[in-house]
């Protein structure tokens, strides 16, 4: 019984609640860095995902050019040369 009242009394001066909150701004913290790593994982994965798709339609397109220009080699260096341009471009 002496102890349920020693608690109760540093309960009502407020004491243990400092505890508290930094246990709530720990978690808020965690819960923004998370939020964040997400966002940024999202943006990342974007921007990857254009530049590869560009990357893709501007190598087949220089793949044709170069296969009409000389058949064989043309087609991997039109591919090579449309890789490298949107690299430069967009990365």
């Amino acid at each position: 019984k002496r102890r349920k009242s020693r608690e109760t009394k540093e309960e009502r001066n407020g004491e243990g609640k400092e505890d508290q909150c930094d246990e709530e701004d720990e978690k808020d913290e965690d819960d923004v860095s998370k939020s964040a790593y997400a966002l940024a994982l999202m943006f990342q994965s974007s921007r990857l995902t254009f530049s590869r798709s560009m990357s893709w339609i501007v190598a087949s397109a220089g793949g044709a050019v170069g296969s009409v220009i000389y058949p064989g080699w043309g087609t991997v260096f039109g591919n090579q040369i449309g890789d490298a341009v949107v690299g430069a471009l967009v990365d």
